[in-house]
């Protein structure tokens, strides 16, 4: 039988608090920037996509057996962080695109395909991914350090591709013509 003990039960209360907490600095953190325009809107989304695969990797290094529950707090900050950023500049995305008589029915679909559509389609391919983990690995511990892994790499090349977009013309400017290519052979 397993049992939660008291100080189990405190730890992770207080880290549900630290996660709320950095929820609401996250939320004060984009308002500051949206209001000053300190960086442009894509600098933030991709400090918080940075911040969503740190959280992978934290979570990497701190999985394992007796892991207190202490450990989890910086994850859990770089996730509750990650996330907010993100859905409340996909939200200014929408209201800056979007006429004012469409405006609600636009956040409703947002919140729809978050939370209706891409939890479960989420949670579903990361159970496929552990079972099949599992399947190779019978270690709980290992499989899911693995699958966080793979979960870090797969943050990392959507990073890379989400600054080829934003940096196109910068990378094609480097990158040698067919002419010039020609013209050497």
């Amino acid at each position: 039988m397993y049992g939660c003990s008291l100080p189990l039960m405190l730890a992770v209360c207080f880290l549900g608090g630290f996660f709320r907490l950095w929820v609401v600095l996250g939320c004060i953190n984009i308002f500051d920037i949206i209001q000053t325009k300190i960086i442009y809107h894509f600098g933030w989304q991709y400090v918080h996509n940075a911040a969503i695969v740190l959280y992978a990797l934290g979570m990497t290094a701190v999985v394992s057996y007796g892991m207190p529950a202490s450990a989890l707090w910086l994850p859990l900050v770089l996730c509750g962080f990650g996330h907010v950023g993100v859905f409340i500049v996909l939200t200014v995305y929408a209201q800056a695109t979007a006429n004012f008589a469409y405006y609600f029915q636009i956040l409703m679909l947002l919140g729809f395909v978050r939370t209706g559509i891409g939890a479960p389609i989420g949670d579903a391919l990361y159970e496929i991914a552990l079972t099949g983990l599992m399947n190779l690995r019978p270690d709980l511990e290992l499989a899911i350090r693995e699958l966080y892994g793979y979960s870090v790499i797969f943050g990392v090349f959507v990073l890379m591709l989400i600054a080829a977009s934003r940096f196109k013309k910068q990378i094609y400017s480097t990158l040698p013509r067919m002419q010039s290519i020609y013209r050497r052979l």
